[in-house]
This record gives structure tokens, sequence and C-alpha cells, in this order.
């Protein structure tokens, strides 16, 4: 299905004067019982879904389709089904938001899995892919990148991320406004460890406030967020008792300031005479070891702690010691990651595996002719794309997130820069 070649080819181009864009969207209805990803600690399985509930959203522009989940992740084998199931013309760009607040769909990776869910938020995704396709009419296209308050936070600096942009896409026909693409850099895990509930968390809310006031579809991409949240730190999210501040009406306020903000803008038309092409590319990637000891001497020291550990560090090291078990785990290895660009006429999306830090929007966006969005978490999710300079200052993303993860190693200093160099060649 995908093509696994390192040089990228161009899948489709739409006549300049021709733009279409059609929408899809189906609820995931998961359920009950279900084991949830995101916070390494958390043991508890679903409970009901909130209000907004997850979904699949699927926007078709010509003959590509990108594709939303409101999960932890995606990878290659859940796009290759969609992309069967619905019988689309290319591969589908498939991303998640990467809530917090959702249960396990990655074999292996990310806590447990549960082949229910994973089915099912396929088939959902097929059917909204499909719907975009069979609604999709002419249209023209708008931009809007307002100045944003202090919402994201840096949280390795513990600082305001004052460069992370809100920027958004909106589509016309006769005058009318058929749908938005909107994408933000910061981690959709407002709703805290505690929660069992099943929720988009705050791009859900985003979507909602922008429906109810515009009647349109929306299709949420979360941006380089691999070092950006709302304002705590990444060791706050394994601490039950560190949810103050983290409940669904905290993320209800944060989705709202952010459509808001859109509602309120001022939009920018877009030139497409340049017409509208796709390209994708797979680019080598390396995993090496950090740990000076061994997986099974760290599988030792693990087994100690926990004879004396409580509460959220005994999930911690439950974690680590299963990884310690894992065919490879501690040898360095090779992977591939996948990479796209779309052009829609002076307007660029980028699309970038895992989750990559801040500094590959701002690397993408300053060195760009064109506007850009930039999205993380497209078509695999195999850990932490830190920027070469975060590698000497260690911390969780660099030195401990693999092992959830489920990967041998952290990905080689540079593997970021590497990615941004491919996505410019797609111009």
């Amino acid at each position: 299905m995908f093509d696994r070649s390192p040089e990228p080819r161009i899948l489709t181009t739409v006549r300049p004067t021709a733009v279409t864009v059609g929408w899809g969207y189906e609820p995931l209805r998961f359920g009950r019982g279900l084991p949830m990803s995101g916070f390494a600690a958390r043991r508890d399985h679903s409970a009901t879904a909130l209000t907004p509930g997850p979904e699949a959203i699927a926007m078709a522009v010509g003959d590509e389709v990108i594709v939303a989940l409101d999960v932890i992740g995606v990878d290659r084998e859940l796009a290759d089904m969609i992309t069967e199931s619905a019988r689309l013309p290319n591969d589908v760009i498939l991303t998640a938001t990467h809530t917090h607040s959702g249960p396990g769909i990655l074999p292996g990776r990310l806590g447990a899995c549960s082949e229910e869910a994973r089915t099912l938020a396929a088939n959902a995704a097929a059917t909204a892919a499909r719907r975009a396709l069979d609604s999709a009419g002419g249209c023209t296209l708008e931009w809007l990148e307002p100045a944003m308050p202090g919402l994201a936070h840096d949280r390795r600096r513990r600082r305001v991320a004052w460069d992370a942009q809100l920027r958004a896409l909106r589509w016309k026909s006769g005058g009318y406004v058929t749908g938005y693409l909107v994408s933000y850099p910061c981690h959709p895990s407002i709703i805290g460890s505690t929660n069992t509930h099943l929720s988009p968390d705050y791009p859900g809310y985003l979507r909602t406030r922008i429906q109810e006031a515009t009647g349109c579809p929306v299709i949420f991409l979360t941006g380089c967020a691999g070092d950006v949240n709302a304002g705590y730190s990444e060791r706050a999210s394994s601490q039950r008792n560190h949810d103050i501040g983290r409940t669904p009406s905290d993320a209800d306020l944060f989705g709202t300031t952010l459509a808001e903000a859109l509602l309120a803008g001022r939009w920018q038309p877009v030139d497409m005479s340049a017409g509208v092409a796709t390209r994708r590319a797979d680019v080598d990637a390396c995993l090496v070891p950090i740990d000076m000891e061994a997986p099974a001497q760290l599988r030792r020291q693990w087994e100690r702690e926990l004879r004396t550990a409580e509460g959220e560090a005994r999930g911690l090291l439950k974690q680590w010691i299963a990884w310690s078990d894992k065919p490879g785990a501690g040898r360095q290895a090779d992977y591939r990651l996948p990479v796209a660009r779309m052009q829609l006429g002076d307007v660029s999306l980028a699309f970038l595996p895992g989750e990559p830090f801040l500094a590959a929007d701002r690397e993408l966006s300053a060195g760009s002719e064109s506007r850009t969005i930039v999205s993380g978490y497209y078509l695999d999710c195999p850990g932490y794309l830190p920027d070469a300079a975060q590698y000497p200052l260690g911390g969780y993303e660099v030195t401990d997130a693999h092992r959830y993860y489920g990967m041998p190693a952290p990905f080689a200093r540079g593997t970021l820069e590497s990615l941004l160099a491919v996505v410019r060649g797609l111009a």
C-alpha cells in the first residue's frame, strides 16, 4: 500500500481552478472496560464517554483524504486497513490527535492494546473517509494565524511557549463557509491521569464550539507538541495526585479559548493558482541505546525498587520491567519514518510522525516561502523526536519514554533534522 522508497513521489495534482473538498465524520463508540493509553502509570479501564466524545473526522481534497482520529496514535497497518476498506484512490493521510483519554489501539506500544477498539477505529475512519470523498464539491480557501495568549507551555523549561502558533484554514463555497482545518501544537493531555472517561480532550471542545457557532465540520491536527503542554511537567502525568487544573472543564476552557480566537479572526484569501499536490517519502533513521547497563541489569535494579515502591511508581517500574523482556530491548536498530507534504496553492501542510518537538514547527515555518501548518502524529507513533539541542539536556522524552513506547532505544540525535530536510525537499 505505502511507498517504502526513500524517494518521494507525486501522488496527485488537482487542477488549480477546481479544488474539490468534502467532509465526513463518524463517532468512535469505544465503550466501557477498555485499557486506556497515554499515562504510563494509569492501570484503570475506560468508563463512559464524555460529551463531546471521540470521533473520526475526514477531509477530502481532490483525490487525497486526511483523517484525524481521537486516539493516542496510529500506525501503517491501521492506515492500510482504512485505505482498503474505504476504497480510496490514494493512501490515506492518517493522523491521531494524541488524546490521553482514549483506549490503547497500538500493539506493543503505549500500554495494553484493545483489538476491539482498533477495529472500531479503522471502520469509523473508513466510513468518514468515504463520506468525505463522496461529498466533495468546489471550494476556495482562506488562512488565519491569530495572535494567541500564552496558553501552551514548554514543559521541559517550564515556561510559556510563545512561539506555539494557532493556524487554520477555512473552506468556502458560494460565499458560505463549508469547513475548517485547525492546528495547534499542544499535548491533548489536559484531562489528567485520574480520569477514566473517554474524551478527545481540548480538540473536541474546540471543534464543538466552532460547530455550534457556524454549523460547519472541523478537522483538528495536533502540531509539534512533543515538548509542549498546558503547563505541567511530564512527570506530573504519572502522579495521580497532580490532577488539579486537569479536569474536563479545564480542557473545555482551553479549547473554547482557541475557538474564540478563530471565530474572531480576520481571514485572508489563499492563492490557489499553484494547484494542489501531495508528496510522500520514507526516511531512514536509527535507534541508539543510551543506557550504560544491559536490560537484564536494569531489570534487576527495577525489581529491587519495586519491592518498596508505592502508588504510581509501581506502575512505571512494571512498564520498565516489561520493556526489558522485549526482543531487541537496549539494542541499536534501524527504522523508517514516514513524512508527507500537501501543497494547497501557497499553503503547505507538512506531516511528521511520532511526537516532534516544537522546534520542527519553527524550522519549517521560518524556512518556507508558503504559509505552513505542521502536523505531528502522522502514520506512525514510535516515540519522541527531540531537536538535536535537547539531547545533552536529557529528560524523560530523551532518555526514558522509549520504554513506554515499546521501542528498543531512543532515536539518534539528528533524526528530527533529517526528517525536516526531506520535508523541505518535498516542496
